[in-house]
């Protein structure tokens, strides 16, 4: 019951967000070409236009910028 994952990389000190994978990436960049997932990395699928928001932003302002660029996740 995963729909999405957020991907990360390792940096120093920490982790730095590069991405997020979902199960429609998944069946749009794998299932649907006929790639051998066995073959693929999350890096192949992965969106990596990310769109971010700080904390304390509204979650008005975060419904509206997410409309607008259409994303549901």
């Amino acid at each position: 019951h995963v729909g999405c994952l957020v991907v990360v990389e390792a940096v120093s000190g920490g982790r730095l967000l590069v991405g997020v994978l979902t199960d429609r990436d998944i069946v749009t960049a794998i299932v649907a070409r006929g790639a051998d997932p066995a073959l693929l990395r999350v890096g192949d699928a992965m969106g990596d236009e990310l769109l971010t928001v700080n904390e304390e932003a509204s979650v008005h302002h975060a419904l509206a910028l997410m409309r607008h660029r259409h994303v549901r996740r």
